[in-house]
């Protein structure tokens, strides 16, 4: 859901983006979400297996294969059909070699030539910002994991305690709007992920408190308040994540698609506007998604889920 928040926002900026750019609340509410849960994960991993190889292996495994794909392909494939250069100065262009530094979570939006003319110009890949972070919030784990301070949980609630002064004063009358969705953000839902981790067996699960939730987050954006956005969203993700009244869990036997369709959307909804710019929105999200969705089906079946079970045998060699 977090994924398809993304995608149907980026689609609808990347379609109509000089209307659209209150759009980017909902992206940057796709990648909070995505924060969230990666705080409870990673804590998770770091706790489950203390060893600082063994951790960098597997976030590794988890980011990198995929990756590949969608970045070589935009550079190498895409980008020679679609650029307004000629293709010999289209591979001659430094530009396009250094995009391969998205490899290296150098972000690099643009290459030679591409997508110039669309409505949101020459960004390839919009959702690729966030990778960096994600893998700041990786180290940052296994740095407290080290020192001790990851089992230290008073040290933890001091933290985001801290964090939560700082947005408390930095946005106590900032609207959600595109500046209030960045790297801070990101950041402050991702240690708030690592505390729920840490305290989920103590906090009462209950659906009036999800539907308050719900009612706050509502009201959070009416009244353009990120404060009870940040109190009422984590609590309202993880009761929809782990409630049994709720399908959700039942998704995953499927493939988990989530990545994909993240690392994927951008580049497919910027060639969609390329080659359809009329195309009515009542169209162009749902191509949007189900080209995505073919692109995420075979990232997870070819690439990603043989990737992650190299994190088995790894482990299994080092036991």
């Amino acid at each position: 859901m977090a994924a398809l928040l993304v995608l149907v926002s980026h689609s609808v900026i990347c379609h109509s983006a000089p209307e659209a750019p209150h759009l980017f609340t909902g992206a940057g509410l796709g990648a909070n979400i995505f924060f969230l849960i990666s705080g409870f994960l990673i804590t998770a991993s770091w706790v489950h297996h203390p060893d600082a190889g063994h951790y960098f292996r597997n976030r590794a495994l988890r980011i990198f294969p995929a990756l590949v794909v969608p970045v070589v392909g935009c550079a190498y494939l895409l980008g020679p059909i679609v650029t307004t250069l000629p293709v010999a100065d289209y591979f001659s262009s430094a530009g396009t070699h250094i995009y391969l530094f998205n490899l290296l979570l150098i972000t690099i939006p643009f290459l030679p030539g591409v997508f110039t003319t669309n409505p949101y110009p020459m960004v390839v890949n919009g959702a690729l910002w966030t990778l960096p972070i994600e893998f700041l919030m990786y180290v940052m784990v296994a740095a407290l994991g080290v020192v001790g301070l990851l089992r230290r949980e008073i040290a933890l609630i001091i933290l985001i305690a801290a964090t939560y002064g700082l947005f408390a004063n930095y946005y106590s009358s900032a609207h959600l709007d595109i500046s209030t969705f960045g790297t801070n953000s990101c950041i402050v839902f991702f240690l708030i992920g690592t505390a729920f981790y840490f305290f989920f067996p103590i906090i009462p699960w209950r659906l009036p408190i999800s539907l308050l939730c719900l009612i706050l987050m509502i009201t959070a954006f009416y009244l353009h308040s990120f404060i009870l956005y940040m109190v009422a969203l984590p609590y309202l993700v993880f009761f929809c994540v782990f409630s049994k009244r709720l399908p959700f869990q039942r998704w995953s036997k499927y493939g988990d698609f989530s990545y994909g369709l993240y690392i994927y959307s951008t580049p497919v909804t910027q060639t969609l506007v390329h080659y359809f710019p009329g195309l009515s929105l009542v169209w162009f999200i749902p191509c949007v998604f189900l080209i995505t969705l073919l692109f995420a089906f075979a990232s997870w079946h070819l690439v990603e889920k043989h990737a992650l079970k190299l994190k088995k045998t790894v482990l299994h060699r080092t036991a």
